[in-house]
């Protein structure tokens, strides 16, 4: 899966339907029917999974560094890892890594969205 690294001040949009997954209004919006798992970098060991497929690939991924990851000071590139080597059975996913403020803190998180830009709305 590649990874679309983006700023973004306001609003993000599933760039192939227009679905909106997260806005200023509504924060992220777990309901959208092409957002498949997010994670927030403050909280990246618990992420939000609307996939089994990826919930499942996530969990043994974090088995494989379970010794480590506690001690892995750099979650970014354990969960950038894990996105370029995932390999999907879904089909058209790809993942977008955002600079945005979501509502959880007072300035800006990294939040790395996972999408299935095949659906349609």
């Amino acid at each position: 899966m590649q990874l679309a690294t983006m700023n973004l001040s306001e609003q993000f949009y599933n760039p192939a339907t227009g679905e909106a997954i997260m806005t200023p209004e509504n924060g992220i919006n777990e309901e959208a029917s092409s957002l498949l798992a997010y994670w927030i970098d403050e909280i990246i060991v618990e992420p939000t999974f609307r996939s089994k497929e990826i919930e499942d690939a996530w969990n043994e991924y974090l088995s494989a560094l379970e010794s480590e990851i506690h001690m892995h000071r750099d979650h970014q590139n354990v969960l950038r890892n894990f996105i370029t080597t995932y390999n999907s059975t879904e089909k058209q996913l790809h993942a977008y890594l955002l600079s945005a403020y979501t509502g959880c803190n007072p300035g800006n998180e990294l939040v790395w969205f996972v999408l299935d830009c095949g659906l349609e709305e």
